[in-house]
C-alpha cells in the first residue's frame, strides 16, 4: 500500500514547532551535520541521489535494510519542508 505525503502549498506551512520530523537527525559529528535518516549515517542527500539515479522505494529498501519506508516518506516530507517548494509529486511503481 503506498503511504501517501502531506503536501503543503507555498505559504501554507505549519509554524516550525508544529513541523515534527521524527526520523530524521542532524549531528554536527556525523556526516559533518548533513540530515541523516534514523539512527544511520544515510544522508537525505543520499536518498534524493538514489531517486534521481531512477532507483524506486523498493530497490533502496533492498539495498539498505536498515532503512524503513516511513524513514524515506520523512526524509521527503523534510526536504520539501526546507525547500519551500510548492509541491512533490511520487509516482510509485505497483
Amino acid at each position: 500500500m503506498a503511504e501517501k505525503i502531506k503536501v503543503y502549498r507555498k505559504g501554507e506551512f505549519p509554524p516550525r514547532e508544529q513541523r515534527k520530523f521524527n526520523l530524521i537527525r542532524v549531528n554536527p559529528a556525523v556526516r559533518f551535520g548533513k540530515a541523516c535518516i534514523g539512527a544511520t549515517r544515510f544522508t537525505v542527500g543520499d536518498l534524493l541521489g538514489y531517486l534521481a539515479a531512477g532507483m524506486s522505494f523498493e530497490e533502496i529498501l533492498d539495498d539498505f535494510p536498515y532503512l524503513t519506508h516511513k524513514g524515506i516518506i520523512e526524509a521527503l516530507e523534510y526536504v520539501q519542508a526546507k525547500e519551500n517548494r510548492a509541491e512533490i509529486i511520487l509516482a510509485q511503481s505497483e
